[in-house]
């Protein structure tokens, strides 16, 4: 529904000929693309990020907990250096994930190329915007309500399998694209392990947050058209190096 709602939006903004074009992939795909690359574009996309962080908090205001402790905003039982290294290890999760989707649907959705053309089409201050809505908007209210409410909740219930599994395709689901769906399941799975090893979800939001970050800057360094080529020197070195980390950070 907020995918139609966007196309509609970009095309009526962006595009001379208005609705007349709805018909037209390639124009539509076009204006969304020049649309969403604009302050308010960017701003209308990253809408659904205040009512994920509106509902966790709205839930943890009528917990009978503090809001704190409801949604796991407390202090780290990790110290800094395996918070950094599940920083680092992060990306791991992000390829296993991408592979995943290739696996699955053996190449990236319509919507994946897409994001990934509007960070390589962005250009001036929208650069710094862009990277900042798409890094740490999502790691904040997303963490919020799935690692925070949701994940806090099913754990003072359930055990931490499930807990863990459950609040990831939760999380995954609200991605909507398929493709897109199932790229981030092992993303999630690994930010529930971080924020049930560290007791909060402070570091699950540094780690969401750095890699949405790295995944503006890969793609605007590699471009859209380079997606699918996944298994390159750059990508076996972070894989290593985020595989690393990885083994540190859960030790």
């Amino acid at each position: 529904v907020m995918a139609a709602i966007l196309m509609v939006i970009g095309m009526v903004v962006t595009q001379p000929e208005g609705l007349k074009q709805f018909t037209d992939v390639e124009h539509a795909t076009e204006g969304l693309s020049e649309f969403m690359s604009t302050p308010f574009g960017l701003t209308v996309m990253l809408f659904p990020q205040l009512i994920f962080g509106g509902a966790a908090i709205f839930g943890g205001l009528v917990s009978p907990l503090p809001l704190t402790k409801r949604l796991g905003l407390l202090k780290p039982r990790l110290g800094l250096a395996s918070i950094v290294a599940a920083m680092v290890a992060t990306p791991f999760f992000g390829l296993v994930g991408f592979q995943l989707m290739m696996l699955t649907f053996g190449k990236p959705s319509e919507q994946v190329e897409e994001m990934s053309q509007m960070f390589t089409d962005a250009q001036g201050p929208i650069v710094l915007f862009m990277a900042v809505g798409i890094s740490l908007f999502p790691g904040i209210s997303e963490e919020l309500l799935f690692r925070g409410y949701v994940q806090q909740r099913l754990l003072a219930r359930w055990t931490v399998i499930p807990a863990i599994v459950v609040s990831s395709l939760m999380f995954a689901a609200a991605h909507i694209d398929p493709a897109h769906s199932v790229a981030v399941i092992p993303l999630g799975l690994w930010l529930g392990v971080v924020a049930w090893m560290s007791g909060s979800i402070w570091p699950a939001m540094a780690c969401h947050t750095a890699n949405n970050l790295l995944s503006v800057i890969l793609a605007r360094s590699m471009g859209a058209e380079e997606m699918d080529n996944t298994w390159d020197l750059p990508s076996f070195v972070m894989l290593a190096i985020s595989g690393t980390a990885m083994l540190v950070s859960v030790y």
